[in-house]
Order: C-alpha cells, then sequence, then structure tokens
C-alpha cells in the first residue's frame, strides 16, 4: 500500500514539473536565449513582453511555454538596442536598415532638415 502511494505521488510530481507553462496571457515569450543586460550575461533566460514592455524576466533557469506567441532562443543571444552616435540617416531607409541591424537610436547631429528629422522621429511610432 505505501509503496503505491509513494508510486503515484511520484508520477504525479514528475508530471508537474514536466508541465508547459501557459503562456496565453502574454504577448510574446522568448524563452531559453542567452541574455545580455547591459552588465550581466545570463546562459538561460525568458523575456517576457506584454504591450511592448519587458514584463518579467526569468534568468538562469530553462522554461518550457507553449504556444504561437513562444519563440524559442537556443542558440541565441538577446541584447539591448544598440546605439549608433554618428549617422548621416537623410532618408527613411537608413533608419530602418539601422533597426534591422539591431541600432535603435541614431544620432545624426548635422542634419537640418525639419522634413527629414520629423519624418525619422515617427519611424518608430
Amino acid at each position: 500500500m505505501n509503496r503505491t502511494i509513494i508510486l503515484i505521488l511520484t508520477v504525479v510530481f514528475i508530471s508537474a514539473c514536466n508541465s508547459k507553462y501557459d503562456s496565453s496571457k502574454y504577448d510574446i515569450i522568448i524563452q531559453n536565449v542567452k541574455l545580455f543586460d547591459g552588465d550581466n550575461v545570463f546562459d538561460n533566460a525568458t523575456v517576457i513582453i506584454n504591450n511592448n514592455i519587458v514584463e518579467k524576466i526569468i534568468a538562469n533557469k530553462e522554461t518550457s511555454y507553449s504556444g504561437e506567441n513562444v519563440v524559442d532562443g537556443k542558440g541565441f543571444t538577446l541584447i539591448p538596442g544598440l546605439i549608433n552616435a554618428h549617422v548621416h540617416a537623410r532618408e527613411r531607409q537608413h533608419s530602418e536598415e539601422a533597426v534591422k541591424a539591431g541600432v535603435l537610436t541614431l544620432l545624426d547631429l548635422f542634419n537640418k532638415s525639419p522634413t527629414v528629422a520629423d519624418s525619422l522621429r515617427k519611424l518608430g511610432n
């Protein structure tokens, strides 16, 4: 009798450990990714994003979320957006190319055209 109870409890415990987390209440989940937060590197992290804001970071723990909004980051590194402090972005295309390369902030001190500057500013919206 005791062995049966122990066996049942063991099976229940193992099943609970292997269950997938519910991802439906989040917009995007990037899991099991190497994460650099600007100061530290975490080899196994999960980043949970809601309404375009990082809501939660689970560091140094493998997770098993499942769903269409889950990105498997294994083998990839996630870093903060980069800054280019010397750029000549004269056209919207230059900003779009920067974003594709991970550069999210451009500093162009010599652009005098208000039309171009306003167009580039609106790119983030």
